[in-house]
């Protein structure tokens, strides 16, 4: 719980320091009245498709306007690729080793003559442990690079929706229908409604 309320506060921290940027003391999601992704006809085409997520649609237009957030986006799918990189490098690094295991085992067990059979399976053993123990430091650290990718995940995906939410509320509270344009439509209805009833025989 302390590592995640630490996150959000950072986060929260980052957002801040992005909204008053150049003196600039305006709420980065205020700045529209009307974002395209919340558009009548935008929004209808773009979100039924599969997949399609207004609070990504709002964000990228939030970042499209604002350098500061375009830029880290910039270094975030970046640095996603390096990261992706040196991972695989361990992995294919890992791959042909344990590979190579599984098939020299494989080949040991087709030995007929069983003394040699036992012989060259512990021969493998122990280079397959040795292996393991020269490996295990790296990965672990391939490991702590792939937790911490999701920790950057969780990380971004709380600043889309702290920045995304003030300018849905924004819109709602902007484009709030009237009520009396539905009290007129019941009022025709029951209108309606009577004088089917009058020309209905008993």
């Amino acid at each position: 719980m302390k590592i995640y309320m630490m996150r959000f506060l950072t986060v929260f921290s980052a957002i801040f320091m992005i909204s008053c940027n150049n003196g600039n003391n305006e709420n980065i999601i205020v700045e529209d009245q009307n974002p395209v992704a919340l558009q009548e006809k935008s929004s209808l085409a773009r979100f039924s498709k599969p997949g399609g997520n207004l609070v990504d649609a709002l964000y990228q237009e939030l970042v499209e306007k604002k350098p500061e957030l375009n830029s880290l986006e910039t270094e975030l799918n970046n640095f996603a690729t390096e990261a992706n990189k040196t991972q695989n490098i361990f992995y294919n690094y890992n791959e042909k080793s344990q590979h190579f295991y599984e098939d020299a085992t494989f080949l040991a067990n087709q030995i007929k003559d069983s003394v040699a059979q036992i012989k060259i399976l512990e021969i493998i053993k122990l280079s397959s442990d040795k292996y393991d123990q020269q490996s295990n430091e790296l990965n672990h650290l391939v490991e702590k690079i792939a937790n911490n990718q999701k920790s950057i995940n969780d990380s971004h995906t709380i600043l889309k929706l702290l920045l995304t939410i003030p300018v849905i509320e924004k819109f709602q509270e902007d484009n709030l229908p009237k009520n009396k344009d539905f009290q007129k439509v019941i009022v025709k209805q029951e209108q309606l409604n009577k004088k089917i009833l009058d020309k209905t025989p008993n």
